[in-house]
C-alpha cells in the first residue's frame, strides 16, 4: 500500500466524524496524514519521497491534536523564539512544553495552575535542572558548568539558604542566614577538610579546619583577621593571640620541653618568656632589639671564661645592651 492508498483508507474512515467535528478533526486529518507521509520518508525528515504520483510535501507552522471531547491535548507549533510541542491535560491546560530557542533548548513541567515547577534546559555555560514551588519560584538548582556540578537551594524569598559545589580545588557546603548571608562553610580540599561560620557582612569569624599537621581552631574580629588560633600538631598545643593589626601578642605553647608563655610588643617581636621545664621555672626579659636584659629562676649560660653554668630557682641576673651580665644574685 503506497502512500496514497494509505491516506484515503483514514480519509474514508473518518468520514462519519467529521460530520459533528468538522473542524477539530480536520485538523487531526492533516496530522495523521504528516504521521503517515513521514512514515514513508527515508533517514532525513527534510527529503520528500519520491513516486510516480509526483514529490508530496506536507508544511504547516502548526499541528494541534485534541481528544474526543475536542479539547486540545497536544499542539507543536513554531512561534517567533522557535518549534514548541506543548501537551496539555483534560482540562485544556498546558502541563508540558518541549521548545527550542535561539539560545537554548529546554522541557518545561506545569502544574495544574499553570506555574512551572520543573525545566530542564542547556545554558551556555551547562545543563541546568530548577524545581520550583507552587508559586513558581525556583528553589532547587542543579547544574553543571567548566568548574563542577553544584546545587543550590532557595527560601520563598528567593534567598540562597544552601549551597553544595565540587570543583578541582575539593568540595563545599555552604548554608545562607535569612538574608542570604552569613552562615557556615564546610569544604574539602587536598590540604584536608575545614568548617568557617561567616557573619551578616561575610566576614568568616571561625575557622575549624583538620589539616596534615593537624587540627586547627581559628577566631576572627570583625575584619576577618585572626585573633585567636588554637592547634594541635605533633610536638604539642599552641594558644596564639593576635592584636588588630595580625602581630603576635602572646603566645602559648605545651610540648615535650615543658609549657611556655610569650608575650610580644606591638611590632610582633617576643620580649618576655615564661617557662617551666625540667629543670624549673625560668622568666626571661629582652629589649626592642632581642637582647636579653633580666632573668629570673633557672637559667644556663656561659661565663667569659667558656666555663657553663647553671643558674638555681632563686637566682636573679641583670644584662647590659650589649648582653653582658652586670649584676646578679646572690652572688
Amino acid at each position: 500500500m503506497n502512500v496514497e492508498e494509505r491516506v484515503a483508507r483514514l480519509e474514508n474512515e473518518l468520514t462519519g466524524l467529521r460530520k459533528t467535528r468538522k473542524r477539530g478533526l480536520t485538523v487531526l486529518a492533516v496530522f495523521v496524514l504528516a504521521a503517515a507521509t513521514w512514515l514513508a520518508w527515508p533517514s532525513d525528515p527534510r527529503t520528500a519521497w519520491a513516486e510516480k504520483g509526483g514529490l508530496k510535501t506536507v508544511r504547516a507552522n502548526q499541528f494541534i491534536v485534541e481528544d474526543e471531547n475536542g479539547a486540545t491535548r497536544a499542539a507543536l507549533s513554531v512561534v517567533k523564539d522557535g518549534p514548541r510541542l506543548s501537551l496539555y491535560d483534560e482540562k485544556g491546560n498546558a502541563r508540558a512544553t518541549l521548545g527550542v530557542t535561539k539560545d537554548r533548548p529546554g522541557l518545561r513541567l506545569l502544574d495544574e495552575n499553570g506555574k512551572s515547577r520543573a525545566a530542564l534546559t542547556v545554558l551556555n555555560h551547562g545543563p541546568g535542572l530548577f524545581l520550583a514551588d507552587e508559586n513558581g519560584k525556583p528553589r532547587g538548582v542543579l547544574s553543571v558548568n567548566k568548574y563542577g556540578p553544584g546545587l543550590d537551594l532557595y527560601d520563598e524569598n528567593d534567598k540562597l539558604r544552601a549551597l553544595l559545589s565540587v570543583d578541582k580545588a575539593g568540595a563545599m557546603l555552604g548554608l545562607y542566614d535569612e538574608n542570604g548571608k552569613g552562615g557556615p562553610r564546610l569544604g574539602v580540599d587536598k590540604e584536608g577538610a575545614g568548617l568557617a561560620v561567616l557573619d551578616e557582612k561575610g566576614k568568616a569569624r571561625v575557622g575549624l579546619s583538620l589539616e596534615e599537621k593537624g587540627p586547627r581552631l581559628s577566631l576572627h574580629d570583625e575584619n576577618g583577621r585572626i585573633r585567636v588560633l588554637l592547634d594541635v600538631d605533633k610536638d604539642g598545643l599552641g594558644l596564639d593571640l593576635f592584636d588588630q593589626n595580625g602581630k603576635p601578642r602572646a603566645l602559648l605553647r605545651a610540648d615535650k620541653d615543658g609549657p611556655r608563655l610569650t608575650l610580644g610588643d606591638e611590632n610582633g617581636n617576643p620580649r618576655a618568656w615564661l617557662s617551666v621545664d625540667k629543670d624549673g621555672p625560668g622568666l626571661d626579659l629582652c629589649d626592642e632589639n632581642g637582647k636579653p636584659r633580666a632573668n629570673i629562676g633557672v637559667g644556663a649560660t656561659t661565663l667569659p671564661d667558656g666555663t657553663a653554668t647553671t643558674y638555681p630557682e632563686s637566682s636573679i641576673r641583670l644584662f647590659g645592651p650589649d648582653a653582658k651580665m652586670i649584676w646578679e644574685a646572690p652572688q
